[in-house]
């Protein structure tokens, strides 16, 4: 599996160049993306999926795993995550896949 979620209101690198950003190019790059990817399992009597992340951009995940709580509403998959610490707060975030026909 892997996940990818970008801000879409990140800066350009005005160079053109992905090796030569500005400190504030890079940082406004990292923090407005985060990915990884690696295998996953189901736990339907908890209600989780596990991402075993196996790289990840935020390095304290890789080779750790992402439990996400998971629950079908009619047409809806709904993945929310247990709380965790970004910019110094508490939060939680929440997923809403919806199947088209």
């Amino acid at each position: 599996m892997s996940a990818i979620l970008v801000r879409p209101d990140r800066l350009p690198f005005a160079s053109g160049d992905m090796r030569r950003g500005t400190d504030t190019e890079v940082r406004s790059a990292f923090e407005g993306f985060i990915g990884y990817f690696g295998n996953y399992s189901v736990d339907a009597a908890e209600g989780t999926v596990i991402h075993h992340a196996e790289g990840a951009s935020f390095p304290n995940w890789m080779g750790g795993d992402q439990v996400r709580f998971c629950k079908l509403e009619g047409t809806r998959l709904i993945l929310s995550t247990p709380p965790f610490l970004y910019d110094g707060q508490i939060n939680r975030s929440v997923l809403i896949w919806e199947r088209c026909e």
